[in-house]
């Protein structure tokens, strides 16, 4: 398979180097700590909700989700590991609306499956409880 683009050890630090390259814009290194067969899922809560797959849903998940807001930044607030191979990001998720100039703020619950060193669900929840649900599924 593809070699890891990044050398990481564990799930978390895969998980805060994957949110750094989205805060910076960096998709490449996103798209590189994502398996090829990777499902991304988001709650209605969360805004965009739907399930999509692989690198190219992730992107087109991304560019629905960024072509709303001027600026968007993820901050993690807590890593909890569950269990190997799954992580969940706490997370304050700050954005200032396009045209509107609204700024909001909204709690996230992300939950990172992690195979081979790379992510192979990536899924956005409001609240840990069905973050943890989805985990154990």
């Amino acid at each position: 398979g593809a070699e890891p683009l990044l050398n990481v050890n564990t799930s978390a630090e895969l998980a805060r180097a994957g949110f750094e390259a989205f805060n910076r814009g960096d998709l490449e290194t996103v798209l590189g700590l994502l398996d090829p067969e990777v499902e991304i899922h988001s709650v209605g809560e969360m805004g965009e909700e739907g399930t999509y797959h692989g690198h190219e849903g992730y992107l087109e998940w991304t560019s629905i989700w960024l072509d709303a807001w001027d600026e968007f930044t993820v901050e993690l607030t807590e890593i909890e590991e569950v269990d190997e191979s799954n992580v969940l990001i706490h997370s304050r998720q700050r954005g200032r609306g396009k045209g509107s100039g609204l700024e909001v703020e909204q709690y996230g619950v992300y939950l990172f499956t992690i195979r081979n060193g790379l992510a192979t669900r990536l899924h956005l929840y409001a609240d840990r409880e069905s973050a943890l649900a989805a985990a154990r599924s």
